[in-house]
C-alpha cells in the first residue's frame, strides 16, 4: 500500500497530486485518509484511474500538531514522499494545508475549487445576496463560463492581479444595483476576493496546477483540483460501515477496532482482489491501462497456476514503476518447484496394489467404498497445502498433523501419530475406526497395514441381539412402519426389437431416490437457461459472466418426492424424470452419487468440440475423466 502510494505520487512521466481530507461520522474519532489514483488499472465506467486508499490516520484532534505527527509518520513510511512529491489536494484547511507543506517543501499545494465555490457563496448569502440567479455573475468573474475565463484561470499571480482590478468596478455596480445602495458604495465580495488573492495565486493558478502534476484537459490547460478522490474513497467507507451495521446491528457505534477490522481491511481487501482479477481480464470494476496492458494474463493461462505463482506475479507487478512500465518491461517468474512430498506421491509404494482388497477384508468395506476411501485419501497426499505438521515444546512429544477438511468448521483436523496406528478425531473414525485423514497420515509415516490390522481389531464385535429379529410392537417402540415406505431397487427397462422388455436388476448401490443408472452429462451454461445453482451445494453459477472452465456444468436426469392432500405423511416417488445441474467439482458429485465413476460421465459430441484444454484439466482433476 505505501509503495504504491509513494510510486504513483512522487513519478514524473504519469503523476497526479494526492488528495487528503478528514472523513466523518464513522465514532467518536477522526479518519483522514492520503488517497492517490493508480495509473496502472483504468475504471471501467469512468475510463480515468481508479482511486486508492493510501496510508490511513485514526486521531482525535484536528490541530496543527496532530497533523504534523500523522505526516511524520508518514513520511517515515514513504521516505520519498518528503523531496519527490509534486503537488497534493486539499479542501482549505489551515492546519491540515500547513502540515503538509511543512513536511513535503518542496510539494506545491492546491485548493479545492469545489470548496472556494462554496465559500464564495455563502459570502454572497452573508452580504445579502441570497438569489442563485443573483450569485450567476459574481461567480462567473471568479471562475469563469463557457465562453470567458475566470480569474482562477490566470496563467500567474500577475495576471491574477490585473484582472481582479479590471472586475472591481463591475462588481461595484452589480452589488449597488442588487442591494439598492448609495453610489459611493464600494462591493463586499470584492473586498472577498482581494482578501484571497494570495489563496488563488499559490494554489489555483494554471502555473501552480501544472508545477503540482494536474494532467491537461487535452487543450494544454491543467485541469482543474477537486477533492474528489477523498470525496469518493469516504463514500466508499460510509457504504461499507452501513453494510456492517445492517448485519450486525449492534455494530452501529463503531470503534476504532471495529473500525479497522470491519471497514478499513475490507476495502483494502477489495481493492487488493479486483487488481489482481484485472491482471487477468476478470474485475467488473478495473482493467489494466493502455501502458500496462502488455502485463494481462490470459485466464486459461492463470488458472493453470498455483496460488504460489499467482502471487508472485502480483508481487511483481506491484514492484514495476512507472518507467519500466513505459520501456515494456516484462515480468519473467521463476520456474516454481513442486511442492508436492516425495514420499507422498499415490504412484509410490504408499498404496500397494492389493489395498483395495485389504481394506474390503481387514476392515470390511465394500468394494465401491473402499475405492471412494483411497481416491480422496490419494487427493489429501497429492494436494501440497493439506498436510502441516503440529508445532510442539517437547522434543518426545508425539507427533501431530494438522488435515485439511472442507466439512469441518475449524478447517482441519487433527491426527496423532502412535507406533503402530494413527487416532483421527473426526467423526467418521469415531464410528468407523477408519478415515481418509489417519490413511493420508498412515500412508505419510509408512504404517498403513499396522494401521488398518489396528483399528480392524478395535472394530466392536457384532451383538448377539442383533441377530434376532426386534419386536416391533415392545414398549419404548415407535411402530413397525418406516418413516419412509419401502421401495424396490431401480430397474432398467431394455426393449429388443420384438417389443420384449426384460428386467434387469442393477447392481449398483442405489439408495436414494435421485440414484439410477443416468449418466452425469457435461454442458455449457450458455445452453442451459435453467441451470442456477448447483443441487448439492447450492452455489449459484456465474452467469453473469462466464469464466472459462468454470462455464461448464454436469446435468443429471432423476426423480424427485412429492406429497399428497389425502396422505401427507407418505411421500410418493414421481413417475417421471426431471434434470437437476451440479458443478464439476468431486465433493458435490461423490457426496451426492457416492457410487459414481469415470464410467458415469458422458460428453456429447457438440460439447466435446467446444471443450478447451482448461475444461479437460478441470474435469479430468476433479472427475478422472481420460479425456478421449
Amino acid at each position: 500500500m505505501c509503495k504504491n502510494f509513494q510510486k504513483f505520487c512522487i513519478s514524473t512521466p504519469v503523476t497526479y497530486p494526492m488528495s487528503v481530507d478528514p472523513t466523518f461520522e464513522f465514532g467518536k474519532f477522526e479518519v483522514t485518509p492520503f488517497t492517490y489514483r493508480h495509473a496502472f488499472l483504468v475504471h471501467q465506467r469512468s475510463k480515468v484511474p481508479p482511486v486508492f486508499m493510501g496510508p490511513t490516520a485514526i486521531h482525535h484532534g484536528k490541530d496543527k500538531a496532530t497533523y504534523s505527527r500523522i505526516m511524520s509518520s508518514v513520511t517515515r513510511s514513504c521516505p520519498n514522499l518528503k523531496t519527490g512529491t509534486l503537488g497534493f489536494i486539499t479542501d482549505g484547511e489551515s492546519a491540515l494545508y500547513k502540515a503538509l507543506a511543512e513536511e513535503m517543501p518542496n510539494a506545491t499545494g492546491l485548493r479545492c475549487f469545489r470548496h472556494f465555490l462554496t465559500n464564495c457563496r455563502q459570502k454572497l448569502n452573508s452580504i445579502g445576496i441570497k438569489s442563485r440567479r443573483d450569485h450567476k455573475f459574481f461567480l462567473d468573474a471568479v471562475f469563469g463560463c463557457s465562453d470567458v475565463g475566470g480569474l482562477v484561470d490566470s496563467e500567474d499571480s500577475v495576471e491574477l492581479r490585473s484582472r481582479i482590478d479590471k472586475i472591481k468596478d463591475g462588481m461595484n455596480e452589480r452589488e449597488r444595483f442588487l442591494l439598492k445602495e448609495k453610489e459611493n458604495y464600494e462591493s463586499k465580495f470584492w473586498k472577498y476576493i482581494k482578501k484571497n488573492e494570495r489563496t488563488m495565486s499559490e494554489n489555483m493558478v494554471k502555473s501552480k496546477r501544472r508545477e503540482a502534476g494536474m494532467p491537461d484537459d487535452g487543450t494544454g490547460t491543467p485541469r482543474r483540483s477537486y477533492t474528489n478522490q477523498s470525496e469518493s474513497l469516504n463514500n466508499i467507507l460510509t457504504r461499507q460501515q452501513e453494510a456492517v451495521e445492517r448485519v450486525h446491528k449492534k455494530k452501529s457505534s463503531s470503534t476504532k477496532l471495529r473500525f479497522v477490522k470491519d471497514v478499513w481491511e475490507a476495502v483494502i481487501n477489495h481493492q487488493t482482489t479486483e487488481t489482481q482479477r484485472a491482471i487477468c481480464g476478470l474485475s467488473n470494476e478495473y482493467k489494466l491501462s493502455e501502458a500496462a496492458s502488455y502485463l494481462q494474463i490470459n485466464q486459461d493461462e492463470w488458472f493453470s497456476w498455483d496460488t504460489v505463482r499467482r502471487e508472485e506475479y502480483v508481487d511483481n507487478f506491484n514492484n514495476l514503476t512507472i518507467e519500466d512500465v513505459l520501456k515494456k518491461k516484462t515480468i519473467k517468474s521463476k520456474p516454481i518447484p513442486s511442492q508436492i512430498r516425495p514420499s507422498c506421491n499415490p504412484h509410490d509404494d504408499l498404496f500397494p496394489s492389493d489395498l483395495k482388497d485389504f481394506l474390503r477384508i481387514s476392515a470390511g468395506l465394500s468394494t465401491d467404498v473402499a475405492e471412494i476411501l483411497i481416491k480422496e485419501t490419494e487427493f489429501l497426499l497429492s494436494s501440497p497445502t493439506a498436510v502441516r505438521e503440529m508445532p510442539t515444546l517437547g522434543i518426545e512429544a508425539r507427533k501431530k498433523f494438522c488435515v485439511a477438511s472442507q466439512t469441518c468448521k475449524r478447517g482441519y483436523y487433527v491426527c496423532s501419530v502412535f507406533s503402530d496406528h494413527v487416532w483421527c478425531d473426526c467423526q467418521c473414525f469415531k464410528y468407523q475406526k477408519l478415515c481418509k485423514h489417519s490413511l493420508c497420515i498412515a500412508a505419510m509415516q509408512s504404517i498403513l497395514k499396522t494401521h488398518i490390522e489396528f483399528v480392524s481389531k478395535r472394530k466392536k464385535a457384532t451383538h448377539k441381539s442383533s441377530l434376532l429379529p426386534p419386536i416391533k410392537d415392545a414398549a419404548g417402540k415407535k411402530g413397525g412402519q418406516h418413516k419412509n415406505a419401502w421401495r424396490p431397487r431401480h430397474q432398467q427397462l431394455v426393449t429388443n426389437k420384438d417389443n420384449a422388455s426384460n428386467l434387469v436388476v442393477q447392481d449398483r448401490p442405489f439408495t436414494e431416490i435421485h440414484h439410477n443408472n443416468y449418466p452425469l452429462v457435461v454442458c455449457f451454461l450458455a445452453d442451459e437457461p435453467k441451470a442456477l445453482h448447483c443441487h448439492q451445494c447450492k452455489i449459484e453459477f456465474p452467469r453473469c459472466q462466464l469464466i472459462r472452465p468454470y462455464d461448464i456444468v454436469l446435468s443429471h436426469k432423476e426423480r424427485w418426492q412429492y406429497r399428497t392432500k389425502e396422505d401427507p405423511l407418505t411421500p410418493r416417488t414421481s413417475s417421471k424424470f426431471t434434470t437437476k445441474f451440479y458443478c464439476v467439482m468431486a465433493s458435490c458429485v461423490l457426496r451426492r452419487f457416492h457410487y459414481f465413476t469415470s464410467s458415469f460421465l458422458e460428453v456429447p459430441k457438440d460439447v466435446k468440440t467446444r471443450l478447451h484444454d482448461s475444461h479437460l484439466s478441470l474435469l479430468n482433476r476433479e472427475l478422472n475423466y481420460p479425456g478421449k
